[in-house]
Order: structure tokens, then C-alpha cells, then sequence
């Protein structure tokens, strides 16, 4: 582990590390930051936040507005659309998920677990039908939502107590689980039952199901889901209706991806699961 580390720093560029940090600063929600901003989310002086920007407006990933506010330009875009596309059987993938919206007609996501949050990797939404909205590239806590709770349940065991013991269970809602031994037993039983359902613990009046994508070792590489509004679908509907036809889904993306050594490239986060019979 310590030449590991040792290796890592010895080709770690920091500058770049910078240059990314800021472009991952920038959310939906920001309308532009000033320099001092940038320079507060990166912890560092304004004269190296001021050079970071200003690399980032020549590579053309940055523009700088009339009020001296930074915002992200299309170019960005071109980093995620390059990953999707190197993706392993990425149109297959896309056309499982479009049968499945066409069957159910409500949205399906497809995502992976990053740390301790689930990121979005694609979407089949269906207008006004939830209080919110998530886009590709979007994050959101694994512990409250269906599709990171399914990817825990079929993942490593030290990777999984390596979550529960480093994040912070906030609660979302009234329902959110917020004991990590309550947590814990719900994933053994997402193991057994072969998805995951959420029941308002991340949104009030939203529920949702998912299911796990596995690669070769029985191990959660990804997983899809399908959000819907508590109004409508009851949770055992979810369960009965919904939860079959996405376990059918996952397993046909988990067959297009088995061929292929860490398909959705997350490094040694993709580790074999040790099952309980």
C-alpha cells in the first residue's frame, strides 16, 4: 500500500489536479463564479486560481463573462460524450434502456457508484412527472437512493464497510435511513430480494426501483433504475410490476458487458462480491 501511494504522488501533477477540481466546481445550479469564488472552492490564493482559469479559458473549457464571472463552455461536453462512447456495446446498452422506458413509460437511468454518490450516466426522462430532475453527469447520495443501495448490496464487503464508515447519513427526508445498522440490513436484503427500492427517502412523493448491472464476478459495476411518483405507484406495485422487468433489463446490459475487463473503467472500485447462500 505505502509504494502504491508512494507511486501515486510521484505522478500526481498538481496543476492538473487543480484544473480539474475547478472544473468540477462549477453545478447546475451556479450561475458563473467570480475569481474569489473559484478561489474559496479550490483552497488556494487568487493568483494560482487566477492562472488556472485562465489556462482553462485558453484550452476554450472556460469563458469569462462582462461581469467577470466564469462559466463552462460546450467544449466540457466533450469529455463525457467521449466516455459514453468508449462505453462497451454503448447503442445496445441505450436500446435496452429505451425498451424498458417504452414498456413502463416512465424514466430510466443507468449509473455507476463514485465514492460515496451515485453518478447518472444516462437518461430516458419523461417530462412533469417528479419534482425534480436528473441529467447525465448528474450525482446524488448512494445511501438514499435505489441505485446506489443496489450496487452496495452487490459489492465487496470492504468496500462496503469502507462506506458505511466514512459517510455521513443525513437525512433527505423522514424516511431517509440514517442508522448504519439499519443500512446494512437493508442491503442484505436488497441481496436477497435481487433489487433495491426507495421509498421517499431522498424526495418526499418519490419512489423508485433498481436494479444491478454485473460484470463477470457477480460484482455491481452499474445499475438502472426507475424513479416514480409515490402518488401513482405504490410500493409493492414497484415490487411486483416494476422490479421484475427491470432485473430482466440489467441482466441483458449485464450480458452485453461481461465480455469486457471493467467495462464502465471504475478502476479497483470493480472488485468481486463474496455471496451468502
Amino acid at each position: 500500500m505505502e509504494q502504491r501511494d508512494s507511486t501515486r504522488r510521484r505522478y500526481h501533477i498538481s496543476a492538473l489536479a487543480k484544473g480539474m477540481a475547478c472544473l468540477q466546481a462549477f453545478t447546475s445550479q451556479a450561475d458563473g463564479f467570480t475569481l474569489s469564488q473559484i478561489s474559496r472552492r479550490l483552497n488556494v490564493n487568487p493568483a494560482t486560481a487566477s492562472r488556472v482559469c485562465g489556462t482553462l479559458v485558453d484550452l476554450g473549457f472556460l469563458q469569462r463573462d462582462d461581469q467577470k464571472r466564469y462559466h463552462l463552455t460546450p467544449r466540457v461536453l466533450s469529455l463525457g460524450y467521449s466516455y459514453l462512447s468508449s462505453l462497451p456495446n454503448s447503442p445496445y446498452i441505450q436500446h435496452s434502456l429505451a425498451e424498458l422506458f417504452t414498456s413502463v413509460n416512465e424514466p430510466v437511468s443507468l449509473g455507476v457508484l463514485v465514492g460515496e454518490e451515485v453518478v447518472y450516466l444516462l437518461r430516458i426522462p419523461k417530462s412533469n412527472v417528479l419534482p425534480f430532475d436528473v441529467r447525465p453527469g448528474a450525482t446524488l447520495p448512494a445511501y438514499c437512493t435505489a441505485i446506489g443501495k443496489v450496487i452496495l448490496a452487490f459489492s465487496a464487503p470492504d468496500l462496503v464497510t469502507a462506506f458505511v464508515r466514512t459517510v455521513s447519513f443525513q437525512p433527505r427526508t423522514s424516511k431517509t435511513i440514517t442508522s448504519p445498522d439499519m443500512f446494512m440490513e437493508q442491503l442484505q436484503a436488497i441481496r436477497n430480494a435481487g433489487y433495491a427500492w426507495n421509498d421517499e427517502e431522498l424526495y418526499p412523493g418519490s419512489r423508485a426501483v433498481a436494479a444491478p448491472i454485473l460484470d463477470r464476478n457477480g460484482c455491481a459495476v452499474a445499475a438502472i433504475s426507475l424513479p416514480l411518483p409515490a402518488s401513482q405507484y405504490s410500493l409493492e406495485h414497484l415490487k411486483e410490476v416494476i422490479a421484475p422487468q427491470a432485473i430482466k433489463t440489467a441482466r441483458d446490459i449485464s450480458f452485453l458487458v461481461q465480455a469486457v475487463d471493467d467495462p464502465f473503467h471504475l478502476g479497483a472500485q470493480s472488485t468481486p462480491i463474496l455471496r451468502s447462500e
